[in-house]
């Protein structure tokens, strides 16, 4: 069975109670769908180097502080195995604004913790 290994960030705000998110586009499979940002773990990448790359290229955003907070292992609806690292970022490094700019298209926000539970997110 093929396997997917990827990394996702949680980007907390300096108050720790909100959070950035995006939102996949048409073209992609859950399309319309809410993810916090990340993806494929490249050969010869880590998954610290993976989300540190990601974020940065999805919403333009460079961590400097980060640490695992879980791990997630599913079968998607293609079949193919799916493993997960989530990483806390609660630091990212000085570049200005720190505001998250769409640099692949993907809609950004930041939202309270508490009001997730209002957006549809991608299984597993």
């Amino acid at each position: 069975m093929a396997q997917i290994n990827a990394s996702v960030a949680i980007i907390l705000d300096d108050n720790q109670s909100k959070v950035y998110i995006t939102q996949r586009q048409k073209h992609q499979s859950y399309s319309g769908y809410w993810e916090f940002p990340g993806g494929k773990v490249e050969n010869n990448e880590t998954f610290e180097q993976c989300v540190i790359r990601e974020v940065y290229e999805e919403i333009g955003l460079l961590i400097e502080n980060m640490r695992r907070f879980d791990t997630n292992h599913y079968v998607n609806n293609d079949g193919i195995e799916v493993l997960v690292e989530f990483f806390i970022a609660n630091k990212l490094k000085d570049c200005g604004e720190n505001i998250a700019v769409p640099k692949e298209n993907q809609k950004p926000k930041l939202v309270e913790i508490s009001e997730l539970n209002k957006y549809k997110f991608l299984p597993g």
